[in-house]
């Protein structure tokens, strides 16, 4: 019986609802409002990055490709800016960096 009563105790404690000071609201609220901050700058990292691989034309100064062969040709990816590219997904890009000479066999 003991065993029971004190589940049965950790269940109603469990159950009430906690009355927050203003204080602690005030904590609560600084916290999300961080957390909501920093999620909104990790969102923009992301988006810059996306930007920046939309706007790389993956090739250097003197024109050569700046990309190299992964998995024997299974995609290249640019040194540049880190952009994955698949023959299925881009397949005009792809094709023209492995006829600019792609390193193949990485």
């Amino acid at each position: 019986m003991d065993q029971f009563e004190a589940l049965a105790h950790a269940i109603a404690k469990a159950a009430q609802t906690k009355v927050y000071s203003a204080e602690e609201l005030a904590e609560k609220e600084a916290i999300q409002a961080a957390r909501k901050h920093e999620a909104e700058q990790v969102l923009q990292r992301i988006n810059n990055k996306l930007l920046n691989q939309r706007l790389c034309s993956h090739l250097r100064f003197d024109n050569t490709t700046h990309t190299v062969s992964v998995n024997d040709g299974e995609y290249l990816i640019c040194q540049g800016c880190q952009h994955l590219i698949y023959p299925n997904a881009e397949p005009e890009v792809y094709n023209r960096h492995i006829q600019m000479g792609a390193p193949v066999g990485f």
